[in-house]
């Protein structure tokens, strides 16, 4: 089996950060999309903030389930939600003032984004604060939805802050 990877779209936050950070008009000529997120959150009352997902149905509706776990160096969590409104399949992005300069690292696959069926999400994370703390996880997430992925909009409590960037890659997987 051959697999090809190429990149399809950067988007880069600029100075005064942004809301959200979003991908339009998706192209539907691979088997799979990967999103390589390196950011950082203005949220500020903790070192941590959850950052979520959402497709072209945007957040009214309630497709999405996911669970997802992390560990630090003082502890593990767990989460779960089934029928609600946000993908939240990632964690650790850095936040505000505990983390100046510091940027988490998230990869987040959909397998077989243009098919007809629920399509499955897969993330794992790692950063490392400012006191030396580091998080890594992994998450699941599961898009109760027959159409094809065409979007995807990126959101962290308080918004991204400048320098953040994701950048979405389409896979080919051929011979399978």
């Amino acid at each position: 089996m051959s697999v090809f990877i190429e990149p399809l779209a950067r988007v880069v936050v600029p100075s005064g950060g942004t809301a959200t950070i979003s991908f339009n008009s998706i192209p539907q000529n691979y088997t799979d999309l990967i999103f390589v997120m390196s950011a950082r959150s203005s949220y500020s009352p903790g070192t941590w903030a959850d950052g979520y997902l959402n497709f072209q149905d945007g957040t009214g509706t309630t497709n999405y389930s996911w669970l997802k776990g992390d560990t630090t160096g003082y502890g593990t969590e767990n989460y779960s939600t089934l029928n609600t409104n946000v993908l939240s399949p990632y964690s650790a992005i850095c936040s505000g003032t505990y983390n100046a300069n510091i940027f988490g690292v998230t990869i987040i696959t959909i397998t077989n984004y243009t098919t007809s069926t629920n399509k499955s999400i897969i993330s794992e994370w790692g950063v490392q604060d400012a006191s030396q703390n580091a998080r890594v996880g992994f998450g699941a997430g599961l898009w109760r939805n027959s159409a094809a992925v065409t979007s995807a909009s990126f959101g962290v409590a308080t918004g991204w802050v400048a320098g953040s960037s994701v950048t979405l890659y389409g896979r080919i997987k051929q011979g399978i």
